[in-house]
């Protein structure tokens, strides 16, 4: 869940539809919401609804930024830093849309594949209050790499 106050610090809007940990969030020049996390979604918000949620093909999309001309830039689990944008000039060819689809459709995670994780049993919230540390601070940056020209596709 996503909330959202005024510089007064008086909540305005609780934004659902995650479905797992919130991990970065950024404005669009637009005045639009963009957040990523762990359900490998990046969700763009306007005005308190979503109006878009682009899947990635990796479990967890760590960051998003969103650029002075209006893309969104992402830093994913995979190891790709993708480039969305609503510019059709800047779009990706169609060939390189539809492999991005596949991998998106090939990279479900079916519940068997987890395992015997008991829901139940995993910690609380509170788990979340506890301070925790790097083992290596922003070694995991270094995971990074951009392929090929980015991956340019559109949102909405």
């Amino acid at each position: 869940m996503i909330y959202v106050w005024t510089k007064d610090g008086d909540q305005i809007l609780e934004l659902h539809g995650h479905t797992n940990f919130i991990y970065s969030l950024s404005v669009l020049p637009t005045g639009e919401l963009v957040s990523s996390g762990e359900d490998r979604s990046v969700k763009i918000w306007n005005n308190g609804e979503c109006i878009q949620t682009i899947t990635l093909p990796a479990i967890s999309v760590w960051s998003v930024s969103a650029q002075p001309n209006g893309d969104i830039v992402c830093g994913s689990s995979d190891g790709e830093v993708r480039v969305f944008t609503r510019e059709r000039g800047r779009y990706a060819e169609e060939k390189e849309l539809k492999e991005f689809e596949e991998k998106v459709a090939n990279s479900a995670i079916p519940q068997e594949a987890l395992g015997d994780i008991n829901k139940e049993k995993l910690p609380g919230l509170s788990a979340l209050k506890q301070k925790g540390r790097l083992p290596h601070p922003l070694s995991w940056l270094s995971r990074f790499h951009v392929t090929r020209p980015p991956c340019i596709a559109s949102f909405l």
